[in-house]
């Protein structure tokens, strides 16, 4: 093959696989299709070495995904590209038979590819055959991949005929101008389309950063004891969270059960409900972050919920499955504590879909990855199940390490002499904070803070101190004490596989009061 028809088989390659992705974007944002990109970002996690992706994890944080997302398109957008320079390939061998020969390639094309995507590609990043794994059914997503492989191939046809056919391009000048406009489209069409993910990810950072902002640090106050929904933190494993209509959701208790369940969302939350306040912490969250919030719940005793299904014996864990395809599991007696919730009520109101509307587990003591958001099916197994994030290394009993932050001094490290309060918060998962320390000479010596009340025995707690601050430069460090008096780990570890630990420290420059 010419150099130069490789050239437009290429260029015509990526722009056909940039309209095949706005396809799929499309069919994301309007239905919740979820996308191959989506489908090979998951499973990619899988194959990197859990200290790498927890490495990368650690310093990009809500970045890493988007970035991770971005390669994979542009890895799609050079796999049209080649494809096309195949097709100019096959193409060349045809001109000197009839069009229709040039038809059949092109249906000959899409069919190949999407055969290949529904049955090798979708199985291999873990979707099933025709996405049968997918929340979404094999029907929507094998049609938006029919639509997706046939407008690949109509558009890389027609750019490759019209860029090189005889007959259908006009004399040479024409065709160098042809060529040219090809070479700009193949550009714009990239840029297009990277754009449009690059946006949606973008829109997806934003959102988690602003939730998260206003629990790090306060610079004037401690932070309020009930974090507000629209504060509470955000991680998610997805591109896009799904969105699910109350009218058709349904949870299903199956497994080794006598009474199989199904509930509506009406059925669910008719069920006698109670009130608790439980915090939540993401495994992930670094020392001193704010990957924490404190919320008000209302929903179901978990245990009361399967107790409807009547477990068998010989159960050993308790398997959960999101509308997102996400899945965890935990121990059967750690789900039968009658401190766990299947919670619909967030601060008094509905859930939001970004907080797992219409139903998420909390269970106390644990790190918020296992208490999965948009529940679809609890399904109850007697063997050691792994979910999404215990395949890819990270810690399956997740238990909460005792934690505590300085929030105030906040952002301002530049102080007055005088009466300074330091404060913040602490919290132990399900064991409660007995005592906290602050040491304002970097660990030589501590002073006890006042602790406050915690709203329930799940809650985290306030902590205050009233400082004589004199001038000079003061390293600040706090530690905490959980509730059978067990202190807070000082060695410094990154949050993989099992959470952070290590004291948080700040450094405060008194100034001398001005006279």
């Amino acid at each position: 093959m010419k150099s130069g028809s490789a050239r437009v088989g290429f260029q015509a390659g990526l722009i056909a696989s940039a309209a095949a992705g706005l396809v799929m974007l499309f069919a994301r944002l309007a239905w919740g299709i979820t996308t191959v990109p989506e489908l090979v970002l998951d499973q990619s996690t899988r194959a990197v070495p859990p200290t790498v992706f927890a490495f990368v994890l650690d310093r990009l944080q809500f970045a890493a995904k988007p970035l991770t997302l971005g390669a994979i398109v542009i890895g799609q957008l050079l796999v049209g590209g080649a494809l096309g320079v195949l097709y100019e390939w096959r193409m060349a061998a045809t001109l000197d038979r009839p069009a229709t020969s040039r038809r059949a390639l092109v249906i000959a094309t899409a069919g190949v590819l999407w055969a290949f995507t529904v049955l090798a590609v979708l199985p291999l990043a873990g979707a099933g055959i025709f996405g049968s794994a997918l929340a979404e059914g094999p029907l929507a997503v094998s049609a938006t991949l029919l639509v997706a492989v046939v407008v690949f191939a109509l558009v890389l046809a027609l750019l490759a005929e019209w860029a090189t056919v005889p007959g259908v391009q006009p004399a040479e000048p024409s065709a160098l101008t042809r060529r040219s406009f090809l070479r700009a489209l193949a550009t714009g069409s990239v840029a297009v389309v990277a754009a449009g993910f690059a946006l949606r990810a973008l829109s997806l950072v934003s959102a988690n950063a602003s939730a998260t902002q206003s629990s790090r640090r306060p610079t004037a106050s401690l932070p309020p004891e009930v974090t507000p929904t629209k504060d509470f933190y955000v991680v998610s494993k997805n591109f896009g969270d799904p969105v699910v209509d109350e009218a058709t959701w349904k949870l299903e208790i199956t497994g080794l059960v006598e009474n199989p369940v199904t509930l509506t969302y009406a059925q669910l939350t008719a069920l006698p409900a109670v009130d608790d306040t439980v915090t939540l912490e993401c495994i992930s969250n670094e020392v001193g972050g704010n990957l924490i919030s404190n919320a008000r719940w209302r929903g179901v005793r978990f245990r009361e919920l399967l107790a409807l299904a009547k477990p068998k014996p010989g159960v050993r864990k308790v398997v959960l499955v999101g509308a997102d395809n996400y899945d965890d599991s935990i121990a059967f007696d750690r789900a039968m504590s009658p401190a766990n919730l299947l919670a619909w009520e967030m601060n008094g109101e509905k859930l939001t879909p970004s907080h797992g509307f219409p139903a998420r587990l909390l269970v106390p003591g644990i790190y918020g990855m296992k208490n999965v958001k948009w529940v679809t099916k609890i399904n109850l197994v007697d063997y050691d199940y792994k979910g999404f994030w215990q395949v890819r290394g990270w810690s399956d009993e997740a238990y909460i390490k005792t934690m505590s932050r300085i929030d105030v001094p906040g952002a301002v490290t530049t102080l007055p002499e005088g009466q300074t309060m330091v404060g913040g918060i602490a919290f132990s998962g399900d064991r409660g904070i007995s005592q906290v320390e602050v040491s304002v000479d970097d660990g030589k010596t501590w002073k006890r803070a006042t602790v406050g009340r915690p709203l329930s025995p799940y809650s985290w707690v306030l902590w205050a101190l009233d400082w004589p601050a004199t001038p000079g430069r003061y390293p600040l460090l706090v530690r905490a004490y959980d509730g059978s008096g067990a202190p807070q780990d000082s060695t410094s570890v990154e949050s993989f596989p099992d959470g952070a630990s290590g004291y948080h420290s700040i450094v405060v420059n008194i100034q001398p009061a001005q006279t």
